[in-house]
């Protein structure tokens, strides 16, 4: 596997999808991680698997210490020698920005791109808002570079179904990410709100939003809201009801789940799946979401959450469940059956399947 995201930290939706992916993998196959450290700041992590960092100094091919100008040239070669010494078969690609280590000579012959998202729909959704994304591109390009791989893999449907019709029914796989259910107490009364997010535009200004334009609506005596992630470096910081935790530990949020009441994702554009309102499920915590928090999640007359579309639905489901004892017990009842019908690991098996039936043919 090959990434420059730290997820063992798992303290945002993407890291938690990978670590939940390699934990996976490591289970069923000899698992080893190429970190690409692009700042040098890695620190071996506690993993039951073998990770190997860019920066390590027998992966090196110069004693000097790169300039920032030659660290993409260097963190390449490392992986070079990466795979000189270790030989693997198969390599994951975390995210498209990292396809160049798929070609270099010594790559591994099976090559599986982790799309994680459409790197093309989020440049559109971006410049509906007058935004632009650090990486833009065409679905053409896209699929060009996609079409590199032996196989890509999709974590929501509408992707999926656009990765199979233009390189086939036997190159994209669908592997959403699972979660396990972990059950709730729920009071009577509502003393908490949580959301929960990286420090990304479409972040940031949804959840401005919300500060100033929902909870002044909806907000009560004795409830907080509770706001965790690097989101929190973009927010204003002038009211007492709500609490600034920034990037937190994974065992430290899972404490504020476990005292929160209702969640909320306000962002109102991105692309890709929403990570953190499945993992608001599997908290067993109901929550209030825009219709783009929940794109690319299966929906049915049966989920976990409330799909507001403007800022007067948007109020009157949050206040609906701060004050309707029954109905945010309702929509919390639907958090178990969700995951197990979503995101229970049915789909990571198959690219287990997968990789197995790709290393067989080579031998």
């Amino acid at each position: 596997m090959v990434t420059d995201v730290a997820f063992w930290n798992r303290s945002i939706g993407s890291e938690a999808r990978v670590y939940e992916l390699a934990h996976f993998l490591s289970s069923q196959f000899s698992l080893g991680v190429f970190f690409i450290d692009k700042d040098g700041s890695y620190k071996k992590p506690d993993i039951p698997y073998h990770i190997s960092s860019s920066s390590d100094p027998d992966l090196q091919t110069s004693k000097k210490t790169p300039s920032s100008k030659d660290k993409s040239k260097s963190n390449l070669e490392a992986f070079g020698k990466f795979c000189q010494k270790h030989k693997p078969l198969v390599g994951i690609y975390e995210y498209l920005k990292l396809d160049e280590y798929a070609h270099i000579p010594n790559a591994p012959q099976i090559k599986i791109l982790d799309s994680h998202d459409l790197f093309s729909a989020r440049t559109k959704t971006f410049r509906r808002f007058s935004r632009k994304h650090f990486i833009e591109m065409t679905e053409h390009e896209e699929l060009e570079r996609f079409n590199e791989f032996n196989t890509v893999v999709a974590i929501q449907a509408e992707d999926i179904g656009f990765i199979k019709s233009a390189l086939g029914e036997d190159r994209a796989l669908y592997v959403p990410f699972s979660m396990e259910y972990r059950a709730k107490t729920h009071r009577n009364k509502v003393k908490s709100i949580v959301m929960v997010g990286g420090n990304s535009p479409m972040n940031a200004d949804g959840f401005r939003w919300f500060l100033s334009q929902i909870w002044p609506l909806v907000r009560r005596e004795g409830i907080s809201v509770e706001v965790c992630g690097d989101v929190c470096k973009s927010l204003p910081k002038n009211d007492k009801s709500v609490n600034l935790h920034g990037r937190v530990t994974t065992e430290r949020l899972l404490e504020i789940y476990d005292n929160a009441d209702i969640a909320i994702n306000p962002v109102f554009y991105g692309g890709g799946l929403k990570i953190k309102t499945v993992e608001y499920a599997a908290n067993g915590l109901p929550s209030v979401c825009t219709p783009e928090a929940v794109r690319g999640i299966r929906r049915t007359d049966h989920d976990p959450f409330i799909v507001a579309s403007t800022r007067a639905e948007f109020s009157e489901g949050l206040s609906r469940l701060i004050t309707d004892l029954d109905s945010r017990l309702q929509l919390a009842s639907e958090c178990e059956p969700f995951i197990d019908r979503n995101y229970s690991g049915r789909e990571t098996r198959e690219l287990a399947s997968y990789i197995a039936s790709s290393i067989e043919a080579l031998s």
